[in-house]
C-alpha cells in the first residue's frame, strides 16, 4: 500500500509538471485519490478526487467532434464522479453526494446543447459576443502553434539536431499556460451565456441540496435524485418532512 501510494505521487507529480493531456492528469489524481482512501485518509482523497473531476472537465471542454465523440470522451473518466458520489454518501454527506450528481448532469446538458449547434452567446451584446469568441479563437490559435513548435524542435525532420533541454521546457511551459487559458476562455464563454446550465450569476454553480430541498418542502412534496453510473446506481431521497436519505 505504501508503495503504491509513493508510486501514485511521483505520477501526478510528473503529470502536472508535463505536457499531459488533461485527461491524462485526470486519470493520474484518480488513481491517487483511490490510494489515499485505502490508506484511510479519506479527507485527502476526497480533495484528490475534486482535482480529477476538475480536469476531466476540462478534457470534457478540449474534445472535439459531435455529440457522441464528446460523450464518449468523457466517458473515460465518467467513474470519477461515480466514486465521488459514492464516497460522500459512505461518509455521510448528501450535500456533497447531492453536488456531484448536478455536476455531472449539468456538464452532459451543457455539451448536448454546445453541440447541437446551439448558440451559447444568444441574447448577449454583439460587442461581447465578439471579444468571447476572439479571445477563445486566440486562445486556441496560440496552443495549436505551441503544440507544433514543441513537436517540431522534439523531432525535427530536416536532420537537425533536437533542441536543448531548456528550449524544450520554456516550451512545454509556454503549452501549459496556453492549454489553461483556452480552458478559461471556454468557461468564459459558459459564465456568459444565457443558455447554458453551467452559467449561473454565482459562477459555475449548479443547484445546491439546500436550494432544492427547499423547493420540495414548499411544496409539501416528495423528490427522488437519480444518478445511473458505470458500475453503480445512486437514489438520493428528499422529503418535505424527516431527514434525506
Amino acid at each position: 500500500q505504501a508503495w503504491a501510494a509513493s508510486t501514485a505521487e511521483k505520477l501526478v507529480g510528473y503529470l502536472d509538471k508535463s505536457t499531459a493531456s488533461a485527461g491524462d492528469q485526470s486519470n493520474g489524481w484518480y488513481l491517487k485519490a483511490l490510494t489515499s482512501w485505502q490508506a484511510g485518509e479519506r479527507a485527502r482523497a476526497i480533495t484528490e478526487l475534486s482535482r480529477s473531476l476538475d480536469l476531466s472537465e476540462q478534457q470534457r471542454e478540449r474534445s472535439s467532434g459531435g455529440g457522441r465523440d464528446v460523450a464518449v470522451a468523457f466517458a473515460q473518466f465518467g467513474s470519477a464522479f461515480e466514486q465521488m458520489i459514492a464516497w460522500q454518501a459512505e461518509l455521510g454527506h448528501p450535500a456533497e453526494a447531492f453536488a456531484a450528481m448536478e455536476r455531472s448532469r449539468a456538464r452532459v446538458l451543457y455539451d448536448e446543447l454546445a453541440h447541437h449547434g446551439v448558440d451559447l452567446l444568444a441574447g448577449l451584446p454583439a460587442q461581447q459576443r465578439m471579444q468571447l469568441r476572439e479571445a477563445a479563437q486566440r486562445a486556441e490559435t496560440e496552443e495549436a502553434r505551441l503544440s507544433e513548435r514543441l513537436v517540431a524542435v522534439q523531432f525535427p525532420t530536416d536532420g537537425a539536431k533536437p533542441a536543448a533541454t531548456d528550449e524544450v521546457r520554456k516550451l512545454e511551459s509556454d503549452l501549459l499556460a496556453a492549454r489553461q487559458r483556452v480552458v478559461e476562455t471556454q468557461r468564459a464563454i459558459e459564465n456568459a451565456s444565457r443558455v447554458s446550465p453551467l452559467a449561473a450569476s454565482a459562477g459555475r454553480q449548479v443547484v445546491t441540496l439546500a436550494q432544492r430541498h427547499a423547493e420540495v418542502k414548499a411544496e409539501g412534496t416528495l423528490q427522488l435524485q437519480y444518478f445511473v453510473g458505470l458500475t453503480r446506481s445512486f437514489v438520493l431521497v428528499i422529503p418535505s418532512g424527516g431527514e434525506l436519505r
